[in-house]
């Protein structure tokens, strides 16, 4: 059986291969592949057996020429942007149904100290936000595997050859610089985590408040004595302090422990997927390629 690596294209079931790679292969009897590849990818096959863990067998191919990156983890570049469009799709459905049945104004018209509109309105704006967030690390994503020139990763890859050129013939440490790119990378998303945190205490806020109001329509209700009316206003006051008690709590837990929690661990597999592939690809490829033409560059200069 025969196959050709596209670029993307799958290479023996799970295993996702990105690049533009001129050759061919055939899947043998058993586990083991025979892969052709040109000359400069045989490392990016190398790395293809030890992610897979098949035993590849490697052979050079005099002709053709081809880059190889393997991004987003072995998946496929857009798969953050799938998992988003999923979650949130589901999440407005579910949104829709509560609106069908009234429970979106019965929570509106039940909270007298209108907390859960501010819940609402915190919750949209960084909803937004961190939707943004999504879709700009997915688009790093699809940069890295398609081996694009711009983005995050070719700005690191430059920046460490610099660094290599700078150093001269010294050793490269790309420790410092990973730190860098991590920070980089993670900083903007932390606001995500700090709102769904603060979105679920202004929901305990919303409680403590809650019964507040109950509480003192209970008093209201013992110093008025047995007038009727006034016991049904104060039982009204009650009802409403725990509407606004119950309804506040439901909104911080639904919107802020759940929808936002859900975005921010979705960037943080993510980045932190990038940003190791970002640096192992730098380990592996970029490293090597700077020592290479240092090498060739001594070989080449006049001797005196």
């Amino acid at each position: 059986m025969s196959f050709g690596v596209p670029a993307p294209g799958w290479v023996n079931g799970p295993v996702r291969w990105w690049g533009h790679v001129s050759g061919s292969g055939r899947l043998g009897k058993g586990p083991a592949v025979q892969v052709q590849l040109p000359g400069k990818l045989l490392a990016c096959g190398r790395r293809l057996g030890q992610v897979s863990g098949l035993p590849l067998r490697l052979g050079a191919n005099s002709s053709g020429n081809g880059d190889c990156h393997m991004g987003g983890q072995m998946n496929h570049p857009n798969a953050l942007l799938y998992k988003w469009l999923v979650i949130n799709s589901f999440a407005a459905l579910l949104v829709y149904v509560a609106w069908l049945r009234d429970w979106i104004s019965l929570v509106i018209e039940s909270d007298a100290s209108s907390l859960s509109l501010v819940i609402g309105l915190v919750f949209l704006v960084f909803w937004l936000t961190s939707s943004f967030h999504i879709l700009t690390v997915n688009r790093e994503v699809g940069r890295f595997a398609e081996g694009r020139k711009t983005g995050i990763a070719a700005d690191y890859f430059e920046r460490l050859r610099r660094k290599g050129a700078n150093l001269g013939g010294q050793n490269i440490d790309q420790a410092l610089l990973a730190s860098t790119l991590r920070a980089r990378m993670f900083l903007p998303i932390q606001i995500v985590a700090y709102v769904a945190n603060v979105l679920i205490l202004l929901g305990l806020i919303g409680t403590v408040v809650g019964f507040v109001i109950a509480v003192s329509g209970l008093g209201d209700s013992i110093a008025g004595g047995t007038n009727i009316e006034r016991v049904q206003g104060v039982l009204g006051q009650i009802v409403n302090g725990m509407g606004v008690a119950l309804f506040t709590t439901l909104l911080g837990a639904i919107l802020g422990g759940l929808w936002l929690q859900i975005h921010y661990q979705m960037l943080v597999r993510a980045v932190g997927g990038l940003v190791v592939d970002v640096v192992e690809e730098a380990d592996i490829e970029i490293i090597p390629e700077i020592y290479r033409s240092r090498a060739k560059a001594a070989a080449e200069a006049p001797a005196e």
